[in-house]
């Protein structure tokens, strides 16, 4: 398509097809908002988006083309999304930007991004109803990572990435809060997770029948799924239910439901009391229906349902006058929304930006949970085989370290092949980097051919040597990686380095469960000025680093 790019839909579709669907725990993807309000339709938008779906819920068509893979069941984590706010509103801009800025040369806002500006009171407003939107309507939305925090002094003042920040530029290096700011801090929410959760609706149930009237009663129980991961549901009477009682299906996948059904004519069996007589008094029976999901640490689980019976003899029927009246009906007000999708932002910290405690304090400050930032590979294999993970300036265990001492969870991203493994591109170009998409768009990387694009976005060779050394790609306790393949070396030195238990977790004595437990594999692949590779090389790029990780993470 245009600015070297695919069109990501079909992107998409493509690495599906070739399989890549089965090698993802979750999809990425960059649901910017454009100038639009997040509840957008995509049929609502005006004539010149020609069918782009430039709009927030744009995401709502990639979690279709999952479901077309059977992929449906697999979360969607925005890994970067946000409104451009009016750069005219910063203090910088109006007294310092140069005219140059506000052509159509260079990053010129009227010429390039005008379109998409919004106010700041906008910014603010949509980002909070992005995360309500999100939580209220899509239950496999994951992490949500704001673009971004404060680089609202980063690069030159024509950079449209400064009004992406939800800080403003004041010539200070804090900045100044934007109002978008203050709305994320305040934000409602719920405690974090990142792993699955289950929900039962109703949380109870109760039937009303009588011996004299047989027929079945039936009741519908829901079983939602929150946060990341498949949930699988058993259900089942403890203690055992008596004749009469029953549920169907006793197993499922959430999201989905069971029915449990009560028989009349068989009311007057509880166990070992059988009820007799033409007069009895009514009886109310408890029992409780046990919900279990797994992976067992599903929070939410197990659930408890009581189940209660009423039993009656016979119905007493009562007839009564019916009267009509005026009556204005006035409907219950919404309860408010809490936002449960989990809040990350881009480039808190970063290996070769490490924070200071006061940036830190920002984000925390916000409410932010997770933090995504890259790790450029070729950055920390400097020749073939040999990794320094603290060489200045990509100090990756620094970021880490500090991710950690703030309670944020890293998300970071694999990506950039070293020069000497490079099979395409030019060496001399310079490297990809994440958060200059905008830069390298302007500057027409990518559309001048491979010969404009850093040999960094190429894939690696050798990428369809076997992952592991006995010559398969089948995973197992005992296996080693094979060296011949560099990617799959890569990804398993990263991983066993700084998962939870791994080298950097033992040095610094950090308890269970402390280290990087997400990584993503590249960035905007579908953009040439990252990825000049094919379908199928992503997909087996894919491939390799999730069975690296896997290796990885099955050797302590």
């Amino acid at each position: 398509n245009n600015c070297a790019a695919m069109d990501e839909r079909e992107f998409a579709r493509q690495m599906f097809s070739r399989g890549a669907g089965a090698y993802l725990d979750a999809f990425g993807y960059h649901p910017q908002g454009f100038p639009y309000e997040p509840e957008r339709a995509l049929d609502q938008l005006p004539p010149d988006d020609n069918g782009n779906g430039f709009a927030f819920r744009g995401l709502e068509v990639m979690h279709g083309i999952m479901q077309e893979y059977s992929l449906g069941n697999k979360p969607i984590w925005a890994t970067e999304f946000g409104w451009l706010r009016d750069p005219a509103e910063d203090p910088s801009y109006a007294e310092h930007i140069p005219s140059l800025c506000r052509t159509e040369y260079g990053l010129g806002f009227q010429g390039q991004y005008g379109w998409q500006v919004v106010t700041e009171s906008q910014q603010a407003d949509y980002l909070g109803r992005a995360f309500a939107y999100a939580d209220a309507n899509w239950p496999w939305m994951g992490v949500m990572f704001v673009w971004n925090l404060d680089w609202h002094n980063q690069g030159a003042l024509c950079d449209a990435g400064r009004y992406f920040s939800v800080r403003k530029d004041n010539n200070t290096d804090t900045g100044l809060s934007a109002l978008a700011y203050a709305a994320l801090r305040d934000m409602p929410r719920r405690s974090a997770w990142t792993g699955p959760s289950m929900t039962v609706t109703p949380d109870q149930l109760f039937f009303v029948g009588a011996r004299s009237d047989p027929r079945t009663l039936t009741k519908t129980v829901s079983i939602a799924r929150g946060g990341t991961g498949p949930v699988t549901w058993t259900a089942s009477f403890d203690p055992p239910s008596p004749i009469g009682l029953t549920i169907s299906p006793t197993t499922g996948a959430a999201p989905s439901s069971m029915t449990v059904s009560a028989d009349a004519s068989l009311f007057a069996v509880t166990g070992t009391l059988l009820l007799t007589g033409s007069l009895v008094p009514p009886t109310n029976l408890t029992f409780t229906l046990r919900i279990t999901a797994e992976p067992t640490t599903t929070v939410g689980s197990p659930f408890t349902l009581p189940v209660t019976l009423r039993v009656l003899d016979h119905w007493e029927r009562v007839y009564l006058p019916v009267v009509a009246r005026n009556y204005a009906f006035t409907p219950p007000s919404p309860p408010p929304i809490t936002t449960t999708t989990h809040f990350g932002a881009a480039f808190i910290t970063s290996a070769e930006m490490p924070s200071d405690d006061a940036r830190f304090q920002k984000s925390v400050d916000t409410g932010a949970g997770m933090d995504r930032w890259p790790l450029y590979w070729q950055a920390v294999e400097q020749s073939p085989g040999s990794f320094a993970w603290n060489n200045s300036p990509h100090e990756v265990d620094r970021a880490v370290i500090g991710d950690i001492a703030h309670g944020l969870q890293p998300l970071v991203i694999l990506m950039n092949t070293p020069s000497f493994y490079a099979t395409g591109g030019n060496q001399f170009a310079p490297m990809p980097r994440v958060g200059e998409t905008l830069q390298m768009r302007s500057a027409g990387v990518g559309t001048h051919g491979v010969s404009s694009v850093s040999a960094a976005g190429s894939p690696p060779v050798r990428l369809y040597e076997p992952v592991f050394s006995d010559g398969t790609d089948i995973p197992g306790p005992a296996k080693t990686i094979n060296s011949n393949n560099p990617w799959a070396r890569f990804v398993y030195q990263a991983v066993s380095r700084y998962k939870p238990g791994g080298v950097l977790a033992q040095q610094q004595g950090w308890t269970a469960g402390q280290g990087v437990r997400h990584w993503e594999i590249w960035n905007e692949e579908d953009y040439s000025g990252f990825w000049i590779g094919t379908y199928s090389e992503y997909a087996r790029l894919l491939k390799v680093a999730y069975l690296a990780a896997g290796s990885g993470l099955m050797h302590r």
